[in-house]
């Protein structure tokens, strides 16, 4: 939020730059190739930077990044710590922009039912491939969380989605989930 507040989108926003302070508080790093609003996205010779891993549809694409770009690479960042692996997986650099640009993830509590509702929704907002339909601000996003937070406290703890909002949602919520679980309110809480 204060790198956008101050006209800078940080582009390259992944777990590797994200650092966690001795109160628990969550530090963007590595500005190297951030740039301020209205400066161009691209490269002197016209080619893409950041992490292909976490980039928004619209930085792979080499199209303009805005501050809606970094909170795409933010859901990217979320569902890695929830489910221990980026959004999408590709066997070259290629083939993984390609994906950030066309192919919709899947989604979190399909891999791990546990996950509550709302952190998968708000997750999947994020993911949205196109940036006018993305959540408008990093506030927005905060709120979010911090609202997330407070319900999951107000129920001692986190809860496990329940069945019936997953089954009407058309989630397999016979069996097993898909993937390895992962403890995923443990991690909500440090986020």
């Amino acid at each position: 939020k204060h790198a956008h507040d101050h006209g800078i989108v940080h582009r390259d926003i992944k777990p590797a730059n994200l650092l966690l302070t001795v109160d628990g508080n969550v530090k963007l790093s590595d500005f190297g190739i951030a740039k301020l609003f209205g400066n161009s996205g691209l490269t002197a010779d016209g080619g893409v930077i950041g992490t292909a891993e976490y980039m928004a549809p619209e930085q792979a694409d080499g199209r303009g990044v805005t501050s809606r770009s970094d909170l795409y690479s933010v859901g990217g960042v979320l569902y890695a710590l929830l489910l221990g692996r980026p959004p999408f997986r590709a066997r070259s650099l290629r083939e993984m922009l390609q994906l950030q640009r066309f192919a919709d993830p899947e989604p979190p509590i399909r891999i791990d039912r546990r996950i509550p509702r709302a952190l998968n929704d708000l997750i999947l907002q994020l993911l949205v491939k196109d940036p006018s339909k993305r959540i408008p601000t990093a506030l927005v996003v905060s709120r979010q969380l911090e609202s997330l937070l407070a319900a999951m406290a107000r129920k001692d703890g986190p809860s496990p989605t329940d069945d019936e909002s997953a089954a009407a949602a058309g989630d397999d919520v016979g069996g097993a989930p898909r993937g390895e679980p992962r403890p995923a309110p443990e991690i909500a809480q440090q986020v």
